[in-house]
This record gives C-alpha cells, sequence and structure tokens, in this order.
C-alpha cells in the first residue's frame, strides 16, 4: 500500500515538472519513508485516544523517536511489519504502569 500510494506519487510530481524523471527513485524512497512515519504517528495516536492516554502516549513516542535515533534498533522487512510492532509496543508501553499500578 505505501509502495504503491509513494509511486503515484512521484509519477505524479514528474507528471506536473516538480520533479525530473531521473529523480523519481529517489522521491519514490523518500515518500515511502514519509508515509509509513504519518502512519505509525497516527495509529499510535488513535491507539492512545482509544485509551484515554494521549499525553502519556505522547511522552513516550518522544522517548521512543529519541532512543531510535540514537541506538537504532529492530527493523522490519514491511512496513506493514513495522506498523504492528509499533501497535505491539505501544500497547505494552500503556500495559506495563496499569498492571503495576503506577499513576501517570
Amino acid at each position: 500500500m505505501i509502495i504503491r500510494l509513494s509511486k503515484r506519487m512521484a509519477s505524479f510530481f514528474v507528471r506536473r515538472s516538480i520533479i525530473e524523471k531521473n529523480d523519481v527513485e529517489v522521491y519514490e524512497y523518500g515518500l515511502q519513508l514519509l508515509l509509513s512515519t504519518v502512519l505509525n504517528a497516527v495509529i499510535a495516536l488513535l491507539l492512545a485516544i482509544v485509551s484515554g492516554t494521549v499525553i502519556p502516549c505522547l511522552f513516550y513516542l518522544s522517548a521512543f523517536v529519541v532512543m531510535r535515533k540514537s541506538a537504532g534498533g529492530f527493523h522490519a522487512n514491511t512496513h506493514w511489519g513495522c506498523c504492528c510492532i509499533l501497535v505491539v509496543v505501544t500497547k505494552q508501553n500503556r500495559t506495563i504502569p496499569i498492571l503495576t499500578k503506577m499513576d501517570f
């Protein structure tokens, strides 16, 4: 889905003369990264809204981004795998304080 959408967007940019045809692969890759990041953020925020933990989720995601940038981490083979892992990790982040009765 993300790959197909990024290809369509890059083709649209070429047709509109926004980018040159020989740069299309670079833009496709950049758009894949952008769309994947936006999708992951939307999923995390939807989970936070549903669980009523928006502020703690924003703190968690901020810390996660900083840690991920400096320490690296696991890379899924597909964007779908990345989304699934994000859901599990985000859900786990919200479950641990509940199980230990910590008040955030």
